[in-house]
Parts: C-alpha cells; structure tokens; sequence
C-alpha cells in the first residue's frame, strides 16, 4: 500500500536552490512515485516506510518553508 503525500510548492531563490529541494525530495524514504505541477508536488511512498518518509519531509519543508498534507492511503 501507498501513502499519498501532497507537498505545496515552495518559491525557489534560483535554479541550484529548486535542483537541490528536488534532489532532497527524491531521497525520501520509501518513495515510489512523483508528480510535480506548479502549486503542488504529490508524493507516494510506501505505508510501511510511511513514518520515516513523513520525517524527511518534515526536515524538507522546514529547510524550504513548505507545507504538506497526507492524504489517504491506495494499493
């Protein structure tokens, strides 16, 4: 199972600061599947590493002043 994570798009300084919160992103635990428009960034990753994963978010969006949402769980 999934857990669906929606991350609210921060403003970037320049193009190393989004390439870096992106590589940041990327990293997260558990992390099966990225979609990114231009308000939000939706995040599934795996229910199990769900607890970790929601820990590198955390740190993500407090380095970029973010805000994110879980939303419901899908197989």
């Amino acid at each position: 199972m999934l857990t669906q994570i929606k991350m609210f798009r921060p403003v970037f300084r320049c193009s190393t600061d989004e390439d870096v919160f992106f590589e940041r992103v990327a990293e997260v635990a558990g992390l099966q599947n990225m979609e990114v428009n231009d308000t939000e960034i939706l995040l599934s990753v795996l229910t199990e590493l769900s607890e970790d994963a929601l820990e590198d978010i955390e740190a993500i969006c407090d380095m970029w002043h973010a805000k994110y949402t879980v939303d419901e769980e899908s197989t």
